[in-house]
């Protein structure tokens, strides 16, 4: 889960100089940050939402993007992140003060990240845990050896 949202987040797949924007640091909301937790989660937490509101937050793609969005390969997940994180840098400028406006302006992009990392999360476990993965898998795994002793009850040894 952890991995498939790190991927969505525009600073996780950015530049190696900054450390994903880590050493840009800032003020939001008075408050000292750097550019990477700004998108990790301060926006986020702006939002002041609880779980129940998140999930119906982000429930809003259609099937036909929720269609895309699954069949989307794990480098367009990288690269719509790299894209954006480059649109980013001219704006994350070091002692900056991002206020309402660019948050305004860059909640959207926050939302559609996490939408997208949900529903691509789901087609992963849905692939997963689908019957034929399931039976594939098992079927490639050789059963335990069962050593039976004299008085055991023939259960697998340790």
């Amino acid at each position: 889960m952890h991995f498939v949202g790190d991927l969505h987040q525009p600073m996780h797949v950015s530049r190696k100089e900054d450390q994903g924007e880590n050493t840009i640091q800032l003020q939001f909301e008075d408050k000292g940050t750097n550019m990477h937790a700004l998108w990790d989660s301060r926006m986020i937490d702006k939002q002041r939402l609880k779980a129940g509101e998140i999930a119906a937050q982000f429930d809003k793609a259609s099937a036909e993007q929720v269609k895309q969005w699954q069949a989307d390969s794990l480098l367009v997940w990288i690269w719509e992140s790299y894209q954006i994180s480059s649109k980013l840098y001219p704006e994350s400028l070091p002692g900056s003060k991002p206020g309402e406006d660019y948050y305004r302006s860059h909640i959207a992009i926050v939302d559609e990240r996490i939408e997208k990392a949900g529903i691509r999360l789901a087609g992963l476990l849905n692939e997963l845990f689908s019957k034929e993965y399931v039976a594939a898998l098992t079927e490639s795994i050789p059963p335990p050896v069962v050593k039976s002793e004299p008085g055991s009850k023939g259960l697998p040894s340790r």
